[in-house]
């Protein structure tokens, strides 16, 4: 089994350990130990300086790293995404959750090692993007999201442009054909693609089922869309967000994507001063908070009584936000 190298005080955290050690791991602590491929990087963080320490870590080792989170600061959380954390486990979680994201996240970094990467073309597997770059693809081609985000955006002839979706590890990605629609993919952050045929993936047990999971999830995204006030949007886009990208957190759930007011207003169809403000409003009314500051920025969807906005009905799953949707528009 791959070494992991840790970091940070794991004194409190025995158990961990102990788990980890069953779970087949070595463990030895930062230094110039031989090391096998792939070698993860685990941090234990307390907070934000504990973070820095450990991101700062990871690259002077060339190590991909993932957190275990021991406060119940979601800055934390947040900071450690935005500095290239691959996962942030919170040390409350029941059951091995530690354990069980170094095994996902190990086996994604042997995926992404073993395939080779090259020019943009399908049947060469995986394709590695910057942040900002753009997507294009092939008639026929299907892209498969294995690390980081890419965002769909319409462009409009006047300049605007609408986003229409964040697309996380897992998630297919089809080609559109020429049209007035203009549909651009981007990476919002350093990503890999896995490029494959449409005639290869039909023959795939498991595409059909993807493809019906995605038309359900455009649906719930259409009912948000749908919804006659922007406020309302504006959460059931968070609410949509969080089933992809949420983590758990002791008021609720972090989405743990960064985004702006300015992609907030694109999703929901206002303009960003409007989205600005709308958001103001429900953090002071309750349902949500804003932590962090700048690109480290994360929204927490705030759970509890104080998640209920004058008595307003706040989406907690897909289906809500299309049955809500469905309420206020009949």
């Amino acid at each position: 089994m791959a070494e992991l190298l840790l970091t940070g005080d794991w004194n409190n955290d025995p158990r961990t350990l102990i788990d980890l050690l069953q779970h087949g791991h070595a463990l030895a602590p930062i230094g110039p130990l031989p090391r096998e491929s792939p070698t993860l990087l685990v941090a234990a963080v307390q907070d934000p300086g504990t973070v820095d320490e450990a991101a700062r870590t990871a690259r002077d080792h060339g190590l991909p790293w993932m957190a275990l989170d021991c406060t119940s600061d979601a800055s934390c959380t947040a900071s450690a995404y935005e500095q290239g954390a691959l996962a942030v486990i919170h040390r409350q979680q029941p059951g091995t959750p530690l354990a069980d994201a170094v095994r996902n996240t190990l086996t994604l970094l042997v995926e992404a090692r073993a395939e080779p990467t090259g020019p943009e073309t399908a049947g060469n597997s995986l394709t590695r993007h910057r942040a900002g770059q753009r997507l294009t693809m092939q008639h026929g081609e299907v892209l498969e999201v294995i690390e980081g985000v890419v965002i769909t955006r319409a462009l409009h002839s006047d300049g605007t442009e609408s986003l229409l979706d964040w697309a996380e590890p897992g998630r297919l990605l089809l080609a559109h054909p020429p049209d007035q629609c203009h549909l651009e993919r981007v990476a919002q952050t350093d990503t890999v693609v896995r490029r494959h045929e449409s005639a290869d993936l039909a023959r795939d047990d498991t595409y059909v089922q993807r493809l019906s999971h995605h038309i359900v999830e455009r649906e719930a995204w259409s009912a948000m869309q749908a919804r006659p006030h922007v406020e309302d949007r504006i959460l059931g886009l968070l609410t949509l967000l969080a089933e992809r990208f949420g983590v758990g957190d002791p008021r609720g759930v972090l989405i743990s994507l960064h985004l702006t007011h300015a992609q907030i207003a694109a999703a929901t169809g206002c303009t960003r001063p409007t989205a600005s403000r709308l958001i103001q409003r429900l953090v002071r009314a309750g349902p949500i908070a804003v932590i962090g500051s700048g690109s480290r920025t994360r929204f927490l969807l705030v759970s509890g009584p104080s998640s209920r906005d004058g008595g307003r009905e706040i989406p907690q799953t897909d289906a809500d936000v299309c049955a809500i949707a469905h309420r206020r528009t009949v």
